[in-house]
């Protein structure tokens, strides 16, 4: 696992605003980092993040915000994983239509 990836995403989790924070924000976030990424490497990655993110929460805040915001990471948690594969594709797709721009060479398979 990408250990900036990680970070990354975790960081955006923590302090985005919530209703910043869906399928389609993360998959992008991690696919910016690294445009070739395996689907399953991302999910690993995100769950994780978002696993982390929500046990931070706990202890970070006062009652009322705990609640709020661990329900808001729960919602996340539930749509990152039953929207992941639709996120994934919609922006694999924006990428390769390049309405989504990248600087990165593919990388040379071993095929």
């Amino acid at each position: 696992m990408s250990t900036e990836l990680y970070n990354k995403i975790y960081e955006f989790l923590t302090t985005a605003e919530d209703r910043k924070i869906n399928a389609i924000s993360i998959v992008y976030l991690g696919m910016k980092e690294d445009r070739w990424i395996d689907q399953n490497e991302l999910r690993a990655v995100v769950n994780q993040a978002v696993s982390s993110a929500s046990n931070r929460s706990v202890y970070a805040m006062d009652c009322y915000t705990v609640v709020v915001h661990s329900i808001n990471l729960l919602y996340v948690k539930i749509i990152a994983r039953l929207k992941f594969d639709n996120a994934f594709e919609g922006v694999y797709a924006l990428y390769d239509m390049r309405a989504i721009k990248t600087d990165k060479e593919q990388p040379l398979s071993s095929d």
